[in-house]
This record gives C-alpha cells, structure tokens and sequence, in this order.
C-alpha cells in the first residue's frame, strides 16, 4: 500500500466485478478507505476481502442503482466521500423496435439518474472540504452503433452489390 490516498474515501460503482472491482483494488492499494458498491452481497464481501488483504479499509454497500431512493441511500451511507467512481452501468443491446419502455427507463436509470443522483449529492461535501474527484465511467458501445450489435450471430444483409 502506497499511502498516497491515505485519509481519503473512495466510492465505487459497481465495484464487484470488471473495471469497478479493479478499480476498487488499485485504489484501496493507493491507501484509499474503499466503499465497494454492487448488488451481491457474496462479490462484494470477497472484493472487500481482496482490498482488506492488500492493508486498506473496505466495506460493501448493496444498493439498487435503478432505485433513486436506494441511490439517495448509497450516498447517505458512503459518508464524507473523496472520490466517487461512477462505473456501474448497463447496456441491453436491442434495436429500436426491440426496446421497450422498461428497458429504456432502466438505462436511464442506471446509466444517467444513479450518477446524478450521487453527484449532487457527493460533490457539496468535496466542495466545502475543498478537494474531491469524479469519474465517470462509459461504454464505448453506448455511443458507437454497430449494425446488429445485439444478434448472438451475424446475420447476412439483405442487400448485395
């Protein structure tokens, strides 16, 4: 542990697996107190453990990100946060005639309400204590459209020329 985050708590987003959980790693070895975010309760005790074992503080929230009370809830619980790491997202991928209203609602939850949510209510106390860092995280597939990018198998196109 490098002691270069030392005092400072980290918040991470979906931080039981992928990018968040190594994330959540690297920081903890920095000397960060990390708050490893995630919805299983089994992952994230064993990223806790791994953060743990490298001589940092971790502790596992679970929290529904697509739940704006359970993200107010998140933040309440994370405390007095230095860096808030938005990684948790989804992407269902579907064409427009295939998304329905409920996977759109959850996209947005997740992917644009759950970090404005956290933001507004993280960023005053990094404010007022005069440091802090965001960082937000994003697929490059939420923003580069890829013909079929949702079938399981290519499919040939209809046309020829």
């Amino acid at each position: 542990m490098s002691g270069e985050l030392s005092g400072a708590t980290a918040l991470v987003t979906g931080a039981t697996a992928g990018i968040g959980r190594a994330v959540a790693l690297r920081l903890g070895a920095l000397g960060a107190e990390v708050v490893v975010h995630g919805r299983d309760a089994r992952r994230g005790a064993d990223v806790v453990r791994e953060v743990s074992a490298a001589g940092a503080t971790a502790r596992f929230v679970a929290a529904d990100l697509a739940e704006a009370d359970d993200v107010r809830r998140l933040a309440a619980e994370a405390g007095d946060v230095d860096i808030l790491v938005n990684n948790a997202g989804v992407y269902r991928f579907a064409d427009t005639a295939g998304t329905s209203s409920e996977m759109f609602d959850v996209h947005m939850a997740i992917n644009a309400r759950a970090p404005l949510l956290l933001v507004g209510r993280l960023a005053p106390g990094m404010a007022a204590r005069g440091h802090g860092a965001i960082v937000n995280l994003s697929t490059i597939a939420a923003g580069a459209p890829a013909r079929n990018a949702g079938r399981t198998a290519p499919r040939r196109p209809r046309w020829s020329c």
